[in-house]
């Protein structure tokens, strides 16, 4: 998101001529991230795709594919393939895909496709491609667990065991202070 910003204030900076030089056809530009720091092996990650469209006109006929997913990953929710009937000029169309990786290990995470026409008298359809993720390195779920589950069966065996070493000398204790003390006689 840092990146955009730069490169629209550079834009902005160079680009200070009419308005007339934007994009008569449409343009669409699409993004993809995820917020998901912790990548791992059975565990949900939802990837959020934002598709802008810079042109003046809309897109028409909009197809996205995610073709990454195919293997060693499984769909949770949300559409691998999909489409829009159009999408305005000066708008943007959020996706997100809810994927669960069922193997460990480095997987690459390219870009997903996007097929539009630019103008509604175009038959040529314009393909353009996301921002890739790049190697994601996914743990697996047992390091996972161990490192991010909250343990509560473990810490409910820690209390039973050490309830009979806090008990036992206390119960001795009370027992030596009943013998040794006498009561008070008016």
């Amino acid at each position: 998101m840092k990146l955009f910003g730069i490169f629209a204030l550079i834009g902005s900076a160079f680009g200070q001529e009419d308005a007339q030089q934007a994009p008569v056809e449409a343009r669409l530009l699409i993004s993809k991230k995820t917020d998901t720091k912790i990548l791992a092996e059975n565990v949900d990650m939802t990837f959020t795709y934002k598709i802008y469209n810079i042109g003046q006109s809309a897109a028409l006929d909009v197809e996205f594919t995610e073709e990454n997913f195919a293997n060693d990953w499984s769909i949770v929710s949300g559409d691998a393939k999909t489409s829009w009937k159009s999408i305005e000029p000066d708008s943007s169309v959020t996706h997100e895909i809810v994927v669960k990786p069922s193997k460990a290990g480095a997987q690459n995470i390219t870009s997903a496709v996007l097929n539009y026409r630019p103008s509604s008298d175009s038959e040529e359809t314009v393909r353009s491609f996301s921002s890739d993720y790049g190697v994601a390195n996914i743990i697996p779920e047992n390091e996972f667990l161990r490192n991010h589950a909250s343990h509560g069966i473990d810490w409910l065996i820690f209390l039973v065991l050490t309830i009979p070493s806090i008990l036992f000398p206390y119960m001795l204790y009370n027992k030596s202070v009943a013998r040794f003390t006498k009561a008070k006689k008016n």
